[in-house]
């Protein structure tokens, strides 16, 4: 349950961040001129996207926690099933 505390919000970020880019699109850019080189900036930004990680030992998401989670059960089938031996 701990993983997905932190698992669940950082998935939640990482796809707002895959929307900004079309967010930014579809606002009408083009009228302000002036600022237009922020907004492609914003959008070349954002095509990198973004990827949070534990301490450099791999990413937070929902695939992650789901990971764990699957690894976890596995773990306790398999000394459930030594115990019961």
């Amino acid at each position: 349950m701990f993983v997905v505390c932190y698992c669940v919000p950082a998935q939640a970020l990482m796809n707002e961040v895959e929307r900004i880019d079309e967010t930014v699109y579809l606002t009408n850019w083009v009228q302000y001129l002036e600022q237009s080189s922020s907004f492609i900036m914003i959008i070349l930004r954002s095509h990198r996207g973004l990827a949070l990680t534990v301490g450099g030992f791999g990413s937070m998401s929902l695939e992650t926690s789901m990971k764990v989670f699957n690894t976890v059960i596995s773990y306790f089938m398999f000394l459930k099933t030594m115990i019961d031996v």
